[in-house]
Protein backbone atom coordinates (compact mmCIF):
# COMPACT_ATOMS: atom_id res chain seq x y z
CA UNK A 1 0.00 0.00 0.00
CA UNK A 2 2.80 2.37 0.93
CA UNK A 3 4.74 1.61 -2.24
CA UNK A 4 1.72 2.16 -4.47
CA UNK A 5 1.14 5.47 -2.68
CA UNK A 6 4.63 6.58 -3.76
CA UNK A 7 6.59 5.91 -0.58
CA UNK A 8 10.06 4.35 -0.93
CA UNK A 9 10.52 0.96 0.73
CA UNK A 10 14.12 1.06 1.96
CA UNK A 11 14.41 -2.61 2.83
CA UNK A 12 12.92 -5.72 4.38
CA UNK A 13 14.09 -7.72 7.36
CA UNK A 14 12.49 -10.99 8.40
CA UNK A 15 13.33 -14.00 10.54
CA UNK A 16 12.88 -16.15 7.44
CA UNK A 17 15.55 -14.86 5.05
CA UNK A 18 13.98 -16.56 2.03
CA UNK A 19 10.61 -14.88 2.57
CA UNK A 20 12.33 -11.56 3.26
CA UNK A 21 14.27 -11.82 0.01
CA UNK A 22 11.07 -12.55 -1.94
CA UNK A 23 9.50 -9.39 -0.55
CA UNK A 24 12.67 -7.38 -1.17
CA UNK A 25 12.80 -8.57 -4.79
CA UNK A 26 9.16 -7.58 -5.25
CA UNK A 27 9.89 -4.04 -4.04
CA UNK A 28 13.34 -3.87 -5.68
CA UNK A 29 14.94 -3.10 -2.34
CA UNK A 30 17.49 -4.53 0.06
CA UNK A 31 16.96 -7.65 2.16
CA UNK A 32 18.65 -6.91 5.47
CA UNK A 33 20.53 -9.66 7.29
CA UNK A 34 20.10 -8.14 10.74
CA UNK A 35 17.53 -6.00 12.51
CA UNK A 36 20.18 -3.43 13.31
CA UNK A 37 21.03 -3.00 9.61
CA UNK A 38 17.36 -2.41 8.87
CA UNK A 39 17.21 0.34 11.47
CA UNK A 40 19.81 2.56 9.80
CA UNK A 41 18.81 5.77 7.97
CA UNK A 42 15.05 5.32 7.84
CA UNK A 43 12.07 7.62 8.33
CA UNK A 44 9.99 4.79 9.79
CA UNK A 45 10.56 1.18 10.76
CA UNK A 46 7.34 -0.83 10.86
CA UNK A 47 7.27 -3.89 13.10
CA UNK A 48 4.75 -6.08 11.25
CA UNK A 49 5.31 -9.07 13.52
CA UNK A 50 3.37 -11.26 15.94
CA UNK A 51 2.05 -9.42 19.00
CA UNK A 52 4.27 -11.37 21.40
CA UNK A 53 7.42 -10.39 19.45
CA UNK A 54 6.92 -6.62 19.45
CA UNK A 55 8.50 -5.80 22.81
CA UNK A 56 11.55 -8.04 22.50
CA UNK A 57 12.37 -6.76 19.01
CA UNK A 58 11.81 -3.10 19.87
CA UNK A 59 14.22 -3.25 22.82
CA UNK A 60 17.00 -4.34 20.43
CA UNK A 61 16.76 -1.02 18.59
CA UNK A 62 18.00 2.48 19.43
CA UNK A 63 15.79 5.01 21.17
CA UNK A 64 16.11 7.55 18.34
CA UNK A 65 14.62 5.24 15.69
CA UNK A 66 11.17 6.28 14.38
CA UNK A 67 9.18 3.10 14.89
CA UNK A 68 5.65 1.72 14.84
CA UNK A 69 3.94 -1.59 15.44
CA UNK A 70 0.70 -2.60 13.75
CA UNK A 71 -1.16 -4.48 16.47
CA UNK A 72 -4.73 -3.56 17.27
CA UNK A 73 -4.40 -4.53 20.94
CA UNK A 74 -0.79 -4.21 22.15
CA UNK A 75 0.10 -0.97 23.99
CA UNK A 76 2.26 1.83 22.66
CA UNK A 77 4.49 1.40 25.72
CA UNK A 78 6.01 -1.77 24.24
CA UNK A 79 8.15 0.57 22.14
CA UNK A 80 10.92 2.28 24.18
CA UNK A 81 11.76 4.71 21.35
CA UNK A 82 11.12 8.45 21.57
CA UNK A 83 9.22 8.63 18.26
CA UNK A 84 6.84 5.70 18.52
CA UNK A 85 3.40 4.90 17.22
CA UNK A 86 0.81 2.25 16.55
CA UNK A 87 -0.44 2.06 12.97
CA UNK A 88 -3.44 -0.27 12.88
CA UNK A 89 -5.20 -0.97 9.57
CA UNK A 90 -8.82 -1.85 10.32
CA UNK A 91 -9.05 -4.59 7.72
CA UNK A 92 -8.84 -8.36 7.60
CA UNK A 93 -5.69 -9.31 5.71
CA UNK A 94 -5.25 -12.70 4.03
CA UNK A 95 -2.20 -13.63 1.98
CA UNK A 96 -2.98 -13.73 -1.75
CA UNK A 97 -6.25 -11.80 -1.41
CA UNK A 98 -6.25 -8.19 -2.63
CA UNK A 99 -8.24 -5.60 -0.67
CA UNK A 100 -9.78 -2.26 -1.62
CA UNK A 101 -7.51 -0.41 0.78
CA UNK A 102 -8.65 3.04 -0.35
CA UNK A 103 -11.87 2.25 1.51
CA UNK A 104 -10.04 0.98 4.59
CA UNK A 105 -9.96 2.95 7.85
CA UNK A 106 -6.58 3.24 9.54
CA UNK A 107 -5.89 4.23 13.15
CA UNK A 108 -2.76 5.97 14.42
CA UNK A 109 -1.79 6.34 18.06
CA UNK A 110 1.30 8.18 19.27
CA UNK A 111 2.36 10.18 22.30
CA UNK A 112 4.30 12.55 20.03
CA UNK A 113 1.95 15.00 18.32
CA UNK A 114 4.34 15.93 15.51
CA UNK A 115 5.15 12.27 14.77
CA UNK A 116 1.45 11.39 14.68
CA UNK A 117 0.85 14.30 12.29
CA UNK A 118 3.63 13.12 9.97
CA UNK A 119 2.25 9.59 9.95
CA UNK A 120 -1.23 10.88 9.16
CA UNK A 121 0.16 12.79 6.18
CA UNK A 122 2.08 9.75 4.91
CA UNK A 123 -0.78 7.30 5.27
CA UNK A 124 -3.36 9.71 3.86
CA UNK A 125 -1.80 8.82 0.51
CA UNK A 126 -2.80 5.20 1.20
CA UNK A 127 -6.37 5.86 2.35
CA UNK A 128 -8.33 9.05 3.06
CA UNK A 129 -9.74 7.41 6.21
CA UNK A 130 -6.91 7.99 8.71
CA UNK A 131 -7.81 8.60 12.36
CA UNK A 132 -5.75 9.68 15.36
CA UNK A 133 -6.96 7.65 18.35
CA UNK A 134 -5.96 6.95 21.95
CA UNK A 135 -5.38 3.55 23.57
CA UNK A 136 -8.92 3.29 24.92
CA UNK A 137 -10.49 4.01 21.53
CA UNK A 138 -8.18 1.56 19.74
CA UNK A 139 -9.01 -1.18 22.25
CA UNK A 140 -12.75 -0.55 21.79
CA UNK A 141 -12.44 -0.60 18.00
CA UNK A 142 -10.49 -3.85 18.13
CA UNK A 143 -13.09 -5.48 20.38
CA UNK A 144 -15.81 -4.31 17.98
CA UNK A 145 -13.77 -5.71 15.08
CA UNK A 146 -13.54 -9.11 16.78
CA UNK A 147 -17.33 -9.21 17.11
CA UNK A 148 -18.09 -7.92 13.61
CA UNK A 149 -15.33 -9.72 11.69
CA UNK A 150 -13.77 -12.68 13.53
CA UNK A 151 -16.91 -13.94 15.24
CA UNK A 152 -19.07 -13.41 12.16
CA UNK A 153 -16.56 -15.39 10.07
CA UNK A 154 -16.78 -18.23 12.59
CA UNK A 155 -20.54 -18.22 12.06
CA UNK A 156 -19.95 -18.41 8.30
CA UNK A 157 -17.83 -21.51 8.97
CA UNK A 158 -20.67 -23.03 11.00
CA UNK A 159 -23.15 -22.25 8.20
CA UNK A 160 -20.77 -23.77 5.64
CA UNK A 161 -20.54 -26.95 7.74
CA UNK A 162 -24.34 -27.17 8.07
CA UNK A 163 -24.76 -26.77 4.32
CA UNK A 164 -22.09 -29.39 3.59
CA UNK A 165 -23.62 -31.89 6.02
CA UNK A 166 -27.02 -31.55 4.35
CA UNK A 167 -25.87 -31.59 0.72
CA UNK A 168 -26.54 -27.95 -0.19
CA UNK A 169 -24.17 -25.27 -1.46
CA UNK A 170 -23.03 -22.55 0.97
CA UNK A 171 -22.62 -20.21 -2.02
CA UNK A 172 -26.41 -19.98 -2.22
CA UNK A 173 -26.17 -17.90 0.98
CA UNK A 174 -23.71 -15.39 -0.48
CA UNK A 175 -26.36 -12.85 -1.62
CA UNK A 176 -27.97 -13.02 1.83
CA UNK A 177 -24.63 -12.47 3.59
CA UNK A 178 -23.72 -9.57 1.28
CA UNK A 179 -27.13 -7.93 1.71
CA UNK A 180 -26.81 -8.19 5.50
CA UNK A 181 -23.37 -6.56 5.39
CA UNK A 182 -24.22 -3.76 2.97
CA UNK A 183 -27.53 -2.94 4.68
CA UNK A 184 -25.76 -1.45 7.71
CA UNK A 185 -24.35 1.27 5.45
CA UNK A 186 -27.89 2.65 5.26
CA UNK A 187 -29.57 1.64 8.52
CA UNK A 188 -28.34 0.73 11.99
CA UNK A 189 -27.58 -2.90 12.96
CA UNK A 190 -30.40 -2.69 15.52
CA UNK A 191 -32.94 -1.63 12.86
CA UNK A 192 -31.79 -4.31 10.42
CA UNK A 193 -32.10 -7.26 12.83
CA UNK A 194 -34.34 -10.03 11.47
CA UNK A 195 -34.81 -13.76 12.03
CA UNK A 196 -36.82 -16.17 14.21
CA UNK A 197 -35.39 -14.88 17.51
CA UNK A 198 -36.26 -11.29 16.62
CA UNK A 199 -39.79 -12.36 15.64
CA UNK A 200 -40.20 -14.64 18.68
CA UNK A 201 -40.86 -17.63 16.41
CA UNK A 202 -40.46 -20.35 19.07
CA UNK A 203 -41.55 -23.23 16.81
CA UNK A 204 -38.74 -22.49 14.36
CA UNK A 205 -36.25 -22.07 17.21
CA UNK A 206 -37.21 -25.46 18.71
CA UNK A 207 -36.99 -27.15 15.31
CA UNK A 208 -33.53 -25.72 14.66
CA UNK A 209 -32.31 -26.73 18.12
CA UNK A 210 -33.49 -30.28 17.32
CA UNK A 211 -31.33 -30.19 14.18
CA UNK A 212 -28.34 -29.21 16.35
CA UNK A 213 -28.99 -31.68 19.18
CA UNK A 214 -26.00 -33.83 18.15
CA UNK A 215 -23.60 -30.90 18.66
CA UNK A 216 -23.64 -29.53 22.20
CA UNK A 217 -21.25 -26.67 21.38
CA UNK A 218 -23.33 -25.32 18.51
CA UNK A 219 -26.55 -25.86 20.44
CA UNK A 220 -25.18 -23.74 23.30
CA UNK A 221 -24.06 -20.99 20.91
CA UNK A 222 -27.43 -21.02 19.13
CA UNK A 223 -29.26 -20.74 22.50
CA UNK A 224 -26.98 -17.91 23.73
CA UNK A 225 -27.30 -15.83 20.55
CA UNK A 226 -31.05 -16.45 20.37
CA UNK A 227 -31.52 -15.34 23.99
CA UNK A 228 -29.33 -12.29 23.41
CA UNK A 229 -31.45 -11.20 20.45
CA UNK A 230 -34.73 -11.86 22.26
CA UNK A 231 -33.64 -10.10 25.47
CA UNK A 232 -32.49 -7.03 23.55
CA UNK A 233 -35.21 -6.91 20.91
CA UNK A 234 -36.25 -3.40 21.86
CA UNK A 235 -32.70 -2.09 22.03
CA UNK A 236 -32.85 -1.45 25.77
CA UNK A 237 -29.47 -3.01 26.49
CA UNK A 238 -27.65 -3.42 23.15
Amino acid sequence: MLAEAGHHIGGIYGRNETDAQILADYFSCVSFHSLQDAAEDTDLLILAVSDDSIGSLATQLGENLPIAHVSGTRPLSLLPQLNRAVIWPMQTLTAGHAIAYKEMHLCIESDQISFASNLRDWFSLVTPHVHIVDSRQRAALHLAAVWSCNFSNLLYRVADKICHNHGVDFQWLHPLVLETATKIEMISPHASQTGPAHRGDMLTIRQQLEMLQGDTELSAIYRSLTELIMNNKNGNQL
